[in-house]
C-alpha cells in the first residue's frame, strides 16, 4: 500500500524516526557491544525530548507544519550536536572553530535566523515537512539493510585474517603447565612507585623474587589505555590499524574491546588443548566472561551523548555551575563503591574456585582486577573509605596499591599451593598510574613478574613489553620459533 502524499505532508513521523535512527546508526556502528537489554532506558530518554519539542513549538505556534519544520531543526540540533562538535575537534583540535566559545552562539544565531524566515514565510513549508520525513525513513532503511549484511562497522585492529593463529601448529609432545595470566588493571612498577609516589614496594618484589617469580625491571606497556594495551598483549602484536594521533574519547575505546573480542591468543590455546576461562572485564569470541562487569565501556554514555543537555555538562558543565545536574557525588561514590566491591569480590572467588578445581585439561585463566585503578575505596587493608577522592589522589592510588599486594599475595600462594600441577603465572599492569599531566612516560611504567615452574627465564629480559608477553610463553613451552617484536610505548590522548 502506497500512502498518500498529505501522510508525508501532515505527519510529523520525524519525532520518531530522529531517534530510532540515533539508536540503529549506534547500533550499526558499534554492533555486538550494544546489547539492547542493559541500555533500554537511556534508549527510551532519547525520544522524550523528540516528543516534548515538537509539542511545544507546536503550542507555541499553533500550524502542525511550520512547528513541524522548526522542530525537526531543533531535534538535528539537538541529537547531532556532539557529532558536530567532535568532528570538528577531530579537524581543527584546540582551535577556536571546535570550541563551546564559537559553536554555540553560532548554532544559536542560525537556529534564530532559521526561526525568523519560518515567521516571515508565507506559504506553509510542506515539502520541508516532508523532506525531513523522508529522509529519516531512508537513513533508517539504508542502516537496517546494512546491519542485516554486514553487522557492524566496528573495525578489527589488529590482523583481520588472524593469520598467526590460523596457521599456527601445535606441540603435540610438549608437556603443557596451567597458565593464568592476572591483569592488575593501572598497577605500576616499583620503581616509578619509588620516584614519584616516594612509596617502597619492596615488600611485594621481595615475596615475588623469594618464590622465585622473574621481576622484569624496566616494563612498559605498549599503549596506556586498557583495550589497546590487552588488545596488543592477547594478539601477540602492535595495533597496526590504530589512528595514535587522534583524541580518544570513550567511543573511541570500542575497537579496542572489539579487537580483544576477536583476538589470536586464545583460538592458538585452544589449538594446544587448553580449556579457556575468562574471568575478566571483557568479553572473548567463545569465551564469555565468568561474571562481565557492569557497562565497563560506557555503552549508555553512547546514547546519552546525544542528548544536548548532556553532552554541555559533561564538558563545561563545572564552568557553567551545573554540577547539580551531574548527579550526588555521594550516591555516584557509593554506586562505584558497590560496583568495584563486587567485581573484586567476584574475580577473587571465582579465580579460587578455578584454581581449587578438578582438571582435565591444562587451563588458561584470564582474570583482570580492576585494581589499583581509580576509583580509590580501599584503604591498604582492604576496608571500604566512605570519603571519594579525586583520580589523581597519589596517597589513596598507594593505599590501594597495597592492598592490591595483599591480593596478589593470596592469589599467588593459591595458586602454589598446587605442586602436582605446573604452572606459569603473569602479574601484569596493563599500564601504569594515569590522570596526571606531564608525565606521559610514567603512564606505561609497569608491574610485569613471570613465574615459570621450569625456571626457564632464559627469553625474558629487563625491558620486554607486554605485546612479548605470549610469544615468550609460546617460544618457551610449546617449541614455537616466533619472534619478538622491538619493544615500543605509544601514547594515547585521552579525554
Amino acid at each position: 500500500m502506497i500512502l498518500p502524499r498529505h501522510f508525508f505532508q501532515r505527519i510529523p513521523l520525524f519525532i520518531i524516526t530522529i531517534p530510532l535512527f540515533v539508536v540503529i546508526h549506534t547500533k550499526l556502528e558499534y554492533g555486538r557491544l550494544i546489547v539492547f537489554s542493559t541500555v533500554a532506558n537511556d534508549i527510551l530518554l532519547l525520544f522524550l525530548p523528540a516528543v516534548l519539542i515538537f509539542f511545544i513549538t507546536l503550542l507555541l505556534w499553533r500550524n502542525i507544519v511550520k512547528a513541524g519544520v522548526f522542530s525537526a531543526l531543533l531535534l538535528l540540533f539537538y541529537y547531532f550536536f556532539a557529532d558536530l562538535k567532535d568532528w570538528l575537534w577531530q579537524l581543527y583540535p584546540r582551535h577556536l572553530i571546535s570550541s563551546y566559545l564559537f559553536l554555540l552562539p553560532t548554532c544559536g544565531l542560525v537556529l534564530v535566523l532559521l526561526l525568523i524566515s519560518l515567521i516571515r514565510m508565507k506559504k506553509t513549508p510542506v515539502r520541508s515537512f516532508a523532506f525531513f520525513n523522508v529522509l529519516f525513513l531512508l537513513f533508517i532503511a539504508y542502516d537496517v539493510l546494512t546491519l542485516a549484511f554486514s553487522g557492524n562497522r566496528l573495525q578489527d585492529l589488529g590482523d583481520p585474517h588472524k593469520r598467526l593463529s590460523g596457521n599456527y601448529t601445535p606441540c603435540d609432545t610438549c608437556h603443557k603447565p596451567d597458565i593464568y595470566y592476572i591483569v592488575l588493571d593501572g598497577y605500576t612498577a616499583s620503581s616509578t612507585l619509588q620516584d614519584h609516589f616516594g612509596y617502597n614496594n619492596a615488600a611485594l618484589d621481595s615475596f615475588l623474587r623469594q618464590k622465585q617469580f622473574y621481576i622484569v625491571q624496566h616494563s612498559n606497556s605498549n599503549y596506556n589505555l586498557t583495550p589497546f594495551s590487552i588488545s596488543a598483549t592477547l594478539n601477540l602484536d602492535y595495533l597496526t590499524r590504530l589512528n595514535t594521533s587522534k583524541d580518544f574519547y570513550m567511543k573511541e575505546y570500542m575497537p579496542g574491546v572489539e579487537t580483544v573480542y576477536k583476538n589470536e591468543l586464545f583460538p592458538l590455546l585452544k589449538k594446544e588443548g587448553y580449556h579457556l576461562i575468562n574471568n575478566s572485564i571483557f568479553d572473548i569470541d567463545q569465551a564469555a566472561p565468568l561474571t562481565p562487569y557492569n557497562n565497563e565501556w560506557g555503552i549508555d554514555k553512547l546514547f546519552k551523548r546525544h542528548h544536548f543537555f548532556y553532552k554541555i555538562i559533561r564538558d563545561i558543565g563545572w564552568k557553567l555551575h551545573l554540577s547539580l545536574f551531574a548527579g550526588n557525588a555521594e550516591d555516584n561514590y557509593r554506586n562505584e563503591t558497590t560496583q568495584l566491591s563486587r567485581h573484586v569480590k567476584s574475580v577473587i572467588g571465582n579465580l579460587d574456585t578455578i584454581i581449587k578445581g578438578s582438571k582435565t585439561a591444562p587451563v588458561f585463566v584470564y582474570s583482570h582486577l580492576l585494581l589499583p585503578h581509580n576509583p580509590f575505596i580501599f584503604d591498604s587493608a582492604g576496608n571500604v573509605i566512605p570519603v571519594p577522592a579525586s583520580s589523581a589522589d597519589k596517597n589513596r592510588y598507594v593505599q590501594q596499591l597495597q592492598y592490591t599486594n595483599t591480593l596478589i599475595r593470596e592469589m599467588t600462594n593459591t595458586i602454589l599451593s598446587d605442586t602436582t600441577r605446573s604452572v606459569v603465572i603473569i602479574l601484569q599492569g596493563d599500564h601504569g598510574f594515569r590522570f596526571w599531566h606531564g608525565k606521559e612516560k610514567t603512564e606505561f611504567s609497569n608491574l610485569n613478574a613471570f613465574y615459570f615452574s621450569n625456571k626457564n627465564y632464559s627469553l625474558l629480559y629487563d625491558s620486554i613489553t607486554n605485546v612479548n608477553t605470549f610469544r615468550v610463553v609460546c617460544n618457551t613451552f610449546f617449541k614455537q620459533h616466533l619472534q619478538l617484536l622491538p619493544d615500543t610505548s605509544y601514547f594515547l590522548q585521552y579525554r
